[in-house]
């Protein structure tokens, strides 16, 4: 299958997740009340949560691509906070709806259609460069030059996104293929290490390893069984065990490391080389 092909196939489905999306008040007001830009998994995550805004600082009246918006919230969360905001993404009705929350609320962002392979965007533009579950969605091997070039010399790329993980991960992906496209795949090892050959630091925590029977567990009946069978019966998913999930997952990667590569999500910090870093370099 051709590349120009294959973006078909994701434009086609993410416009159909958001067709189905309702862009109202209710939804304006719920993503305007995240405090961190990752949204829900932030605000079940403590560790995720500080690991973030140390790694954004104040965005206020810095220069912020959202790359790859989708239907999330962190295009707002963003604007909220005083950043000058780009949104991009394939799916033209998904910019669509980004635009739509942010005039509901009165907030200024530039969403535009854009391949996030081949963005046609200025060099040295941003100050961070920002994604939620976009990478594994991307060949890396294009993207990752494109998103080291439009940052400023000393700004951050920062993403959370899904590892290739365990065999809890495996067996959820294989029940719920309805939820993705089939050239998508988790990061690898591989991958992680094709985005750090374009900055000077790359730096990943991991997160939901003891959590991820229990969380399948729910989102399979909630999101598949349940709701295929028309019944309103929900499993709750509660914030107080994920809090203390992750609480023992630090312990778990602390005590042994190689646990953290069977991890289902990672928080990705990239940093461009600034301009006073190439300059000692090239006296040395």
């Amino acid at each position: 299958m051709s590349k120009h092909e294959q973006l078909e196939k994701e434009v086609a489905f993410h416009d159909a997740i958001a067709e189905r999306i309702a862009v109202d008040d209710e939804r304006a007001k719920r993503f305007f009340a995240f405090d961190t830009p990752a949204g829900y998994y932030a605000n079940q995550l403590p560790r995720l949560r500080q690991t973030l805004l140390q790694a954004l600082g104040n965005p206020s009246e810095k220069r912020v691509l959202v790359y790859g918006c989708g239907n999330d919230s962190a295009a707002i969360w963003f604007s909220k906070s005083g950043a000058k905001v780009d949104a991009i993404d394939i799916s033209p009705k998904s910019v669509e709806n980004q635009q739509l929350l942010a005039d509901l609320l009165g907030l200024r962002i530039n969403a535009v259609v854009m391949d996030a392979h081949n963005l046609d965007l200025p060099s040295d533009q941003y100050n961070i460069v920002y994604g939620n579950a976009i990478l594994h969605h991307l060949d890396l091997q294009d993207a990752s030059p494109e998103i080291a070039r439009v940052l400023k010399p000393g700004g951050k790329a920062v993403f959370r996104d899904v590892m290739s993980g365990n065999v809890f991960l495996r067996a959820f992906r294989f029940a719920t293929p309805f939820w993705r496209t089939p050239d998508e795949h988790p990061l690898t090892s591989s991958d992680l290490a094709l985005l750090a050959q374009e900055f000077s630091e790359c730096r990943n925590t991991e997160y939901i390893l003891s959590g991820l029977p229990f969380f399948f567990f729910a989102r399979i009946m909630n999101d598949v069984i349940l709701k295929r069978l028309g019944l309103r019966l929900q499993i709750p998913l509660p914030r107080s065990v994920y809090a203390n999930l992750d609480r023992l997952d630090e312990v778990l990667f602390r005590l042994v490391p190689f646990l953290k590569n069977q991890a289902w999500l990672c928080l990705i910090v990239l940093t461009k080389e600034s301009k006073a870093e190439c300059g000692s370099k090239s006296r040395r």
